[in-house]
């Protein structure tokens, strides 16, 4: 299971976001616009925004905003179904277009699924990871994974949630970014635009996130900063920076 025994096991018909609150998220899966491509070559190039800006992706990819924060749609999604480890059944895999700007960060939450981000446009993007387990990262990966930029790790008898990563999430890898990172089940995570990349700044980070098994809001858990002090309050500098303080109504 994806949460720890402290938190109140929610079933699968329940959201801690409830999706009526956001129309497009009736459905529990996401925003999807199926006619993406044609709706983008019709915008009038006299009144699109300028390209490197968040408002010409916004409306170029018919973003709309997320309850964690920032802008997405949903591009493909398996027509297979699979368990997630919560034990219910879900799409195979999910992929969406996500747009994270220096306004509007992901704030702290978690699934039940891996996802992956793999950098487009814009900024280097910042992911702040608090792995469940230390190993999580390795079970998932095919090559070894890039040292982190940013650790916490100064306990040798872990209970869930110990471990901090900071990853940044772009093509200069002479500076430590990486081109993709995957984010295990069960991580508590969030992201936000790297404001101290040398190539100066555009205020956004647009990447693709690919989430298996496929992403649905009753396996999504928004997180307040007195929640998160609770279960990990080791990790308080990133958790006031990254977490809100109440969840929207």
């Amino acid at each position: 299971m994806c949460e720890p025994s402290h938190f109140k096991k929610r079933q699968d018909t329940e959201s801690q976001v409830r999706p009526e609150a956001f129309p497009c998220h009736s459905d529990h899966r996401l925003h999807l616009s199926p006619s993406i491509t044609l709706a983008s070559s019709m915008t009038d190039p006299a009144t699109a925004p300028p390209q490197n800006t968040p408002e010409f992706w916004i409306q170029h990819l018919q973003l709309a905003p997320h309850p964690e924060g920032g802008y997405y749609v949903e591009v493909t999604h398996s027509a297979h179904k699979v368990d997630n480890e919560a034990g219910n059944r879900r799409l195979a895999y999910t992929t969406i277009y996500f747009l994270c700007t220096t306004e509007s960060p992901s704030h702290l939450h978690r699934l039940c699924s891996d996802e992956t981000f793999i950098h487009h446009a814009g900024d280097p993007l910042q992911l702040h990871v608090i792995l469940r387990d230390p190993q999580d990262e390795n079970r998932i990966a095919v090559h070894p994974r890039a040292e982190p930029l940013a650790e916490t790790d100064d306990a040798d008898a872990r209970p869930p949630y110990q471990i901090y990563r900071r990853v940044l999430l772009g093509a200069r890898v002479e500076r430590g970014e990486v081109l993709q990172y995957t984010v295990p089940a069960g991580a508590i995570f969030g992201c936000s635009v790297d404001t101290d990349s040398p190539d100066g700044k555009v205020g956004y980070s647009l990447v693709s996130c690919i989430v298996s098994p496929g992403f649905d809001f009753r396996d999504f858990e928004l997180f307040t900063q007195a929640q998160l002090m609770e279960l990990c309050p080791q990790h308080e500098a990133v958790i006031k920076e990254m977490a809100l303080e109440t969840i929207p109504n």
